[in-house]
């Protein structure tokens, strides 16, 4: 299904990558004196091997520019050169520009130079669109993609998400947190299964941050609320690098629960009738090392970055960045007041660190006078952070949730211009996530995570007659009873989930591009293919009836959900049943939903009105079954058994989408926007998918919940 959708993409020529990459540069040129436009007047773009002629009115185009700021050169015999610099490229926009050239006799080497004002706004967009640059980035005082974007109004942080080292949610007018698409360099960075970004970058490597919120053109689909378009950082004709080490602590906190004294004086202290306001189990007591600097939170980051090109005097750049961080809490307070309390001290969440590797790698080769550009780039991190859990940080911080999480991408680029005012670019692309979530100490180790007495000797506890060796500890429920009831679990609870899931997604875009005067016609669309895996036990269940039960049956009753892995976790291609104690499922094979979309547009743009018309096509193919009749689940085949009878292939789905949008300025800070659209986002694979264990359990367990397979795209009208 792929091969062909993709086939019928690339032939058909209705094809247009969906994440625009490139803006334009248009404008007038006149005469100075006279005011008449000045046919025939060079404009270059300094630093590439773009640039332009203009015509009998003094118009110039110059299509598929990069987004950055860039100086322009204008020359023209007779005529006093003019160098315009600060000229500002934004993705999908036209940045236009007035030149006046005054006459000369004497033939002048140097250029008047003339500095372009920033505008208020962007004058050629139909919606509302926000742009932070390199040097803007390096003054905000936050880091992170997410966190920049927040700065916009109408945005807003998700409390308690991303942290240090990771992207925060970031909900947009009122939207949920998966309805903002992000796109690096072309990739759509959105998690199918959750629909929040993966993965990060660094900030050094950000050349441009375009946000766009609401209202977008019929190029972007899979986004409701927003869409966030980040171009990375490319090399240039000469070296340039730099290196950035931030630190707000030196040394490190390396509690140790089990070979330490104060832990014996703690639990002394819980002896019945004892203040519990008295007690104070700090992670800091139990460290040999101490923080030393300016908090207890041990924020540390490393980056370098390096750019130029890769053979000097030659066509082919590169540039490279590469960021550490790594931290105590991932999660610090935003205020650094002390709590006025003598028997509490204010510090950092115990077990709560991370750390994440990051990277991006760019190459960049301009052939034939630049007729011809290719592009390779590459992004990924790996992150290893710690989620922190109120009940445990007394006792079990240690056993907090473990998250590794994996994401590499890499896309190749060919652009071709034809001419002044016709090019095409073909893009190739994959991206590949891998996630998983444990018991922070025991990790994969899953047969230890039910074993209550291993756990408990870890700790360094003892048990006597069936009971903890802790006076004034007792259990109840699984928690401890003092110093305050129901508050926090006892030694030896560990976090009884392990999930692991992984995405491969392959794609395909080509775009096509003609100015005709003032319309700039774009048509296009793409294919993408992914393969998806998810896999969610409760190794505790594991331990259970080891002596009675075989290994299989153990994981089979501690399975909560999987797909495209077997009952153990390994990696399988095609479904496959399986009989574990008269219980008989089937290991589904991973699902592999296909997407597709095409575009046409026109934008048509004069001095003072923007009008932007153009349709979508949607298509999408989850390629999974689902249950016929979810009220009766085993109705369809044998009463007794869930067999393939009871399932039936998910739909496709396809739509047509209008977009239309205009605006006009009214002041020089003020413009007015007015747009109509009909926006559709698949919906979350974690929603749509199911696994076929739990669907068997349906028809026994009351209150047992399962995914919908009935579920249709969401759609907005704004």
């Amino acid at each position: 299904m792929f091969r062909r959708l993709l086939l019928l993409v690339l032939i058909s020529g209705l094809c247009y990558t969906l994440f625009g990459q490139s803006g334009k540069i248009s404008g007038i040129v006149r005469d100075k004196t006279t005011g008449e436009p000045l046919p025939g007047v060079n404009v270059v773009v300094q630093g590439t091997f773009l640039g332009a002629s203009t015509d009998v009115d003094g118009f110039f185009v110059i299509l598929n520019v990069p987004p950055g700021e860039y100086t322009l050169s204008f020359s023209y015999i007779g005529y006093q050169p003019v160098d315009l610099q600060n000229v500002r490229v934004v993705s999908d926009l036209t940045k236009r520009v007035e030149v006046e050239l005054e006459p000369t006799t004497i033939e002048l080497d140097s250029a008047i130079v003339v500095v372009a004002e920033k505008p208020f706004f962007e004058a050629s967009a139909t919606n509302t669109v926000r742009v932070l640059d390199t040097e803007e980035i390096e003054r905000v005082p936050i880091k992170g993609v997410s966190s920049i974007v927040s700065i916009n109004a109408g945005v807003v942080v998700e409390d308690g998400s991303g942290g240090q080292t990771d992207n925060a949610t970031i909900n947009v007018r009122g939207g949920r947190g998966n309805e903002t698409l992000f796109v690096i360099d072309g990739v759509p960075f959105n998690d199918l299964i959750f629909g929040t970004p993966s993965g990060t970058i660094p900030d050094a490597a950000i050349e441009q941050v375009s946000s766009q919120l609401g209202g977008f053109s019929a190029k972007y689909g899979s986004a409701q609320s927003a869409v966030v378009n980040i171009t990375t950082r490319s090399g240039s004709s000469k070296f340039f690098g730099g290196l950035e080490m931030v630190t707000s602590g030196l040394g490190s906190q390396t509690p140790d629960y089990v070979n330490n004294p104060k832990l014996v004086e703690d639990q002394e202290q819980l002896a019945p009738g004892a203040d519990p306001k008295s007690v104070i189990m700090k992670a800091s007591d139990y460290g040999d090392n101490v923080i030393l600097g300016l908090d207890d939170y041990g924020y540390r980051q490393i980056t370098g970055y390096l750019g130029g090109p890769i053979i000097p005097g030659k066509s082919f750049t590169f540039f490279g960045s590469l960021e550490l961080v790594d931290t105590n809490d991932d999660d610090p307070r935003a205020s650094g007041l002390e709590i006025p309390t003598a028997n509490i001290s204010q510090q950092f969440l115990p077990d709560n660190e991370s750390q994440v590797l990051r990277y991006t790698g760019k190459v960049d080769g301009n052939l034939f006078e630049g007729k011809l550009k290719l592009t390779a780039s590459s992004s990924g991190s790996i992150r290893k952070a710690r989620q922190y859990v109120h009940s445990y940080s007394k006792f079990n911080s240690f056993h907090n949730p473990r998250v590794e999480e994996d994401v590499l991408s890499g896309s190749f680029r060919i652009s071709h211009i034809l001419d002044e005012t016709t090019f095409w670019d073909l893009t190739l692309r994959t991206k590949y996530t891998k996630w998983e979530r444990m018991d922070g100490f025991w990790k994969d180790d899953l047969l230890a995570y039910g074993d209550y007495q291993r756990n408990l000797e870890e700790q360094g506890i003892e048990i006597q007659g069936g009971d903890l060796a802790i006076d004034g500890l007792h259990g109840n429920g699984g928690r401890v009873e003092r110093p305050v009831p129901g508050v926090f679990h006892g030694f030896g609870r560990v976090f009884n989930n392990f999930t692991r899931y992984e995405i491969l997604t392959n794609g395909a875009d080509f775009n096509f591009t003609k100015q005709f005067k003032n319309h700039l016609v774009e048509f296009g669309g793409m294919a993408e293919q992914s393969k998806v895996r998810y896999w969610s036990i409760a190794p505790v269940q594991l331990a259970s009836f080891k002596d009675s039960r075989t290994l299989e049956e153990r994981y089979f009753n501690g399975i909560n959900f999987f797909y495209g892995y077997d009952l153990f976790g390994n990696a399988i291609e095609n479904d496959q049943f399986r009989e574990v104690g008269g219980d008989r499922f089937l290991e589904a094979a991973p699902p592999t939903p296909v997407t597709a979309a095409a575009y046409i547009q026109d934008k048509i743009e004069f001095q003072d009105f923007i009008l932007n018309l153009g349709f979508r096509w949607d298509y999408f193919d989850p390629n999974y079954i689902r249950i016929k009749d979810p009220f009766n689940v085993l109705g369809q085949g044998n009463p007794t058994l869930l067999d393939m009878e009871d399932f039936e292939d998910m739909p496709t789905e396809s739509y047509v989408s209008p977009r239309i949008g205009f605006a006009f300025p009214v002041t020089e800070f003020t413009v007015f926007h007015a747009q109509y659209g009909i926006f559709r986002q698949q919906p979350r694979l974690f929603d749509l998918y199911d696994s076929w264990v739990n669907l068997d359990d349906l028809e026994f367990i009351d209150g047992q919940g399962q995914n919908n397979g009935h579920l249709h795209s969401e759609t907005t009208t704004q």
